[in-house]
């Protein structure tokens, strides 16, 4: 099953992707997390080194004005992914340096990154891990979904905090027109302080015909973790955060199951 976390940037996407990858991962389910953005925060949530390395540099090639994938999407997952706690696979998109303009405007510059990036992309939007999950960290914003990595199937988790500006982005994304068949739009509501904070994103997620599926306590384990740069993986299972993502997986498990148990169509 493949899982994409959507949202604004800054509203927890990053925490929620790592503490769900190693929630799976806990069950004995097989995990590939996919950090997509250029100023990664994945690594650190599963308690992996930040890194500034492209480790999918090269494993794409210039062919006839294009790009050619060395190797198919299973392949380069088996041999640039890291491995993370609990046997999670990791693979990143690479970290966006000082450098970055020169990288965006001159491309033949930068040959090796943006090898990376073609093979990241590729990857991140095709690859499914057969009897697995396969779990990506989008950007923050609307860019990529545009640009087709939430892929052709599985669940695009929409993260919305109790603030307008979540609020207008969430919507933003509903209506970006059709979304492929094979995705299902749900919402999670994070950072939640109050009653009136979970009854604001109900509305709002109400209003735009998607339904909520968990609710993700503002958690004061989760700030001071990462105040003192503790990978949030190690916190205690009952911590109220922790509580709310392994309900969260339950639902996704459960919908896995529903999936997995559809009639297929043969053709006559």
């Amino acid at each position: 099953m493949r899982v994409v976390l959507l949202g604004k940037g800054g509203s927890g996407k990053s925490t929620l992707a790592g503490l769900l990858s190693a929630e799976l991962s806990s069950r004995g389910e097989r995990v590939v997390a996919m950090d997509a953005d250029s100023v990664p925060g994945l690594a650190q949530v599963l308690g992996m080194t930040p890194t500034d390395d492209w480790f999918l540099a090269g494993m794409a090639t210039r062919e006839n004005g294009g790009w050619r994938l060395e190797g198919s999407p299973a392949d380069i997952v088996d041999r640039c992914s890291q491995s993370g706690p609990g046997g999670v696979r990791f693979l990143q998109i690479g970290n966006a340096d000082a450098t970055v303009k020169d990288f965006e405007f001159r491309r033949e510059s930068f040959l090796d990154r943006w090898s990376g990036t073609v093979a990241f992309n590729t990857v991140s939007r095709t690859f499914d891990d057969e009897g697995g999950w396969v779990v990506v960290d989008l950007q923050g914003g609307t860019l990529q979904v545009a640009g087709g990595m939430v892929g052709s199937s599985g669940i695009a988790v929409l993260v919305v905090e109790p603030f307008a500006k979540s609020v207008l982005t969430a919507r933003r994304f509903v209506g970006m027109g059709e979304w492929p068949a094979g995705v299902r739009l749900v919402g999670v509501a994070n950072k939640i302080e109050s009653a009136d904070d979970q009854a604001y994103v109900e509305t709002a997620l109400d209003e735009l015909g998607v339904p909520l599926w968990a609710t993700v306590p503002l958690d004061p384990a989760v700030r001071q973790a990462e105040r003192n740069a503790q990978p949030l993986v190690t916190l205690d299972p009952d911590t109220p955060a922790k509580r709310a993502v392994a309900g969260l997986a339950d639902r996704l498990t459960e919908a896995a199951r529903a999936s997995e148990a559809l009639p297929t169509t043969s053709s006559s």
